[in-house]
């Protein structure tokens, strides 16, 4: 028998999973606490116990799923790899996240973009900079270690992002039987963008 405290996990868990997707069909802003308590199955008032309000709600649901990237990028081995071979590895996670959470991943940029959340939007800036962050470390340690040189960090950083946000919020990935073959055929892409970069240093 489930005691109460694992009883409250689970309800609390089951109310951000059911959030989150309404979040991410609807944005932050059209998704009223009336949406989510019905699609729940809870009163407003259990809601409420859990979280406060809606914005406290959301916050949780970026936090959540925003740790578990994270999680998932820092559990990357860069052991013993080349320059090229550590984008590679960190790209391939990162196009795997996009691809298999792409609705969560467009919902941040909307939201960064509308900038209607201070809080939210502090949040969603640091997991992008800390992104593009790993990707810089990885050229200036390639640089320090003089495997690579003159090279425009800048601008390859700027090329890659830009991939990155028209595959959030262009690519139509929604038809999941056809994620994997669009994993692929991604990562393929990937690959030649770091090739010609890094031919053009």
């Amino acid at each position: 028998m489930k005691t109460t405290t694992a009883e409250s996990i689970d309800k609390k868990v089951f109310i951000l999973d059911i959030s989150e997707k309404l979040f991410a069909r609807y944005g932050a802003r059209e998704t009223t606490v009336r949406l989510i308590t019905q699609k729940a199955g809870i009163s407003i008032a259990m809601l409420n116990y859990y979280f406060g309000s809606k914005e406290n709600l959301f916050l949780t649901v970026l936090e959540r799923r925003i740790q578990q990237f994270k999680t998932a990028k820092n559990a990357v081995n860069m052991d013993n790899k080349g320059t090229i071979e550590m984008l590679l590895t960190y790209m391939t996670v990162y196009i795997d996240l996009v691809v298999d959470y792409q609705p969560f991943y467009k919902l941040m940029m909307i939201e960064k973009l509308l900038n209607e959340n201070k809080k939210a939007v502090e949040m969603i800036e640091s997991y992008f900079q800390s992104n593009i962050q790993t990707l810089k470390n990885i050229i200036i340690q390639s640089v320090d270690d003089e495997k690579i040189d003159g090279v425009n960090i800048e601008t390859f950083v700027m090329n890659i992002s830009g991939f990155l946000a028209y595959l959030i919020l262009q690519t139509d990935l929604t038809e999941s039987s056809l994620k994997e073959e669009k994993k692929q055929n991604l990562k393929k892409h990937i690959m030649k963008v770091l090739l010609a970069s890094f031919f053009e240093m």
